[in-house]
């Protein structure tokens, strides 16, 4: 899904599963703290689009989608990840 902001073309990648969509943010969302705060990365290249992608992202959030940011070492702690057949999953 483009999403803007960042960069131009920016996009998300948006998985859905049995139980949830998880959205990979990418450079939509370098880290949680940032997103929180409503913050972003202090090198945009449309900062209304940086706004409206959050904007969409909670949307998603809100509807139960899981976000995963692009930049956040903080991803490992916030999902378990678990090994099937060579194939990481989030949980």
């Amino acid at each position: 899904m483009e999403v803007g902001g960042h960069t131009p073309g920016q996009l998300v990648v948006l998985v859905r599963g049995a139980d949830a969509t998880v959205v990979l943010a990418s450079d939509a969302i370098h880290t949680y703290e940032e997103y929180d705060r409503d913050r972003p990365f202090g090198i945009v290249a449309d900062v209304p689009a940086m706004y409206r992608a959050y904007d969409r992202i909670r949307e998603l959030e809100h509807q139960g989608a899981r976000i995963v940011a692009g930049h956040d070492p903080d991803v490992m702690t916030r999902f378990t990840p678990y090994f099937t057949d060579m194939v990481c999953r989030l949980l």
